[in-house]
């Protein structure tokens, strides 16, 4: 028994703000995997019951939508306003896809940064399965989601694959991108 089931045995009046900071955060972590889970689950149903390409088009567009809706909630709800980099990147970290990656930005000026993923439950999921999906996910799909998420903020703001996989090791990067407003 874990002191969570002590302290809220079976108790259906339980609400977040009964919860502890640990849950909480503990909770955040869950929903972000479970996000990713429903990412990967219809992809492959897709996949399965037509094929590839079509799963890879519906990628596309479901990200492209869920970005747009994602990113309108999630500025609103933290008041955050702007149309440069630090705001793309302030505005990432409450993104749940963002919430469990581990990643750095590196801020080369006022109008480039760097972003580098250390782990990405997708790819490990992906180099798991054995398929070399990570080639077409990660170089077809990811190149557009990370443009949606860059063009939120100013449709002039490029963004570049540094480095993609496939990696040479699970313990390399698991890819970097440049971000830059010109100007």
């Amino acid at each position: 028994m874990t002191d969570a089931d002590t302290q809220y045995p079976a108790d259906a009046g339980v609400r977040f703000q009964d919860l502890s900071r640990d849950e909480l955060l503990r909770l955040v972590g869950l929903w972000g995997n479970l996000v990713r889970a429903l990412d990967g689950f219809w992809y492959l149903s897709v996949m399965q019951q037509i094929d590839n390409e079509q799963a890879l088009a519906c990628d596309i567009e479901v990200w492209q939508r869920l970005i747009k809706y994602g990113l309108d909630r999630i500025t609103e709800q933290f008041d955050i306003h702007g149309d440069d980099l630090p705001t793309l990147f302030r505005t990432l970290r409450f993104e749940p896809m963002f919430a469990e990656t581990e990643y750095r930005v590196d801020f080369l000026g006022e109008r480039e940064a760097v972003m580098t993923i250390t782990d990405c439950h997708i790819l490990r999921a992906l180099e798991k399965d054995g398929g070399g999906r990570e080639a077409q996910i990660c170089g077809q799909v990811e190149p557009i989601i990370m443009r949606c998420y860059a063009s939120y903020f100013n449709p002039d703001i490029e963004v570049t694959a540094l480095q993609l996989p496939p990696r040479s090791g699970s313990d390399s990067l698991c890819c970097r991108w440049r971000f830059t407003l010109p100007g």
